[in-house]
């Protein structure tokens, strides 16, 4: 199926699908900023803060209990890494895993690509 430039003529190269895409998304995704809301604003000064929410690092436990958890049968994510994979190696693998959480809970720095392969697909329910 062809792409169309916004003038509808037919895009012919790569680099225009590409600048396409690119005026596409860009037009979906900005959007004007959002108005107050008085009620979202007091209940939000108003709110108590969880206490089952915990703020101290993850424990090895913790991350060995989160790759048991994994549903196998799943597809691999950006990674190619497998679930089943990682339940196989769970020791080393959660070893290692532990010590770059603690790294990342440290620096309080991670990289937007390691958060998106990593996190959502080790912690997915």
């Amino acid at each position: 199926m062809p792409i169309n430039t916004n003038d509808g003529t037919h895009c012919t190269s790569v680099d225009e699908v590409l600048e396409r895409c690119n005026e596409h998304y860009q037009q979906m995704l900005t959007h004007a900023p959002a108005t107050q809301c008085p009620d979202l604003d007091d209940a939000a000064a108003n709110a108590a803060p969880a206490v089952d929410v915990r703020e101290d690092a993850p424990t090895l436990e913790e991350v060995q209990k989160a790759i048991r958890r994994l549903r196998n049968g799943r597809a691999a994510g950006q990674d190619k890494i497998t679930r089943e994979l990682l339940k196989t190696a769970e020791i080393p693998i959660s070893t290692a895993l532990y010590q770059l959480f603690l790294l990342v809970w440290k620096s309080g720095k991670v990289s937007a690509d390691w958060a998106e392969a990593v996190i959502i697909s080790l912690f997915a329910i």
